[in-house]
């Protein structure tokens, strides 16, 4: 996470910055920071809503949102 999240800015591909974001995504996951992987899934999604692994993000995405109680959110995705 401290050398990933630094780097996200420098990437311009919507697929490299979608897999980092996942990545960061599901860290964030395994470290129990469900607020930061919430974020930085929807922004996996946002960088590549077509993406190969965009079933994956929607799904570490609606279980972090679950987490913080927004359970409703979690269904619209």
């Amino acid at each position: 996470v401290e050398f990933l999240a630094p780097q996200i800015g420098k990437l311009k591909e919507p697929a490299q910055l979608a897999e980092a974001h996942l990545t960061l995504g599901l860290a964030h996951t395994r470290l129990d920071k469900p607020d930061a992987a919430a974020a930085a899934l929807e922004a996996a999604w946002k960088a590549r809503p077509d993406g190969d692994r965009a079933d994956e993000v929607l799904l570490a995405w609606a279980h972090n949102l679950r987490r913080l109680g927004k359970p409703e959110l979690a269904a619209a995705k």
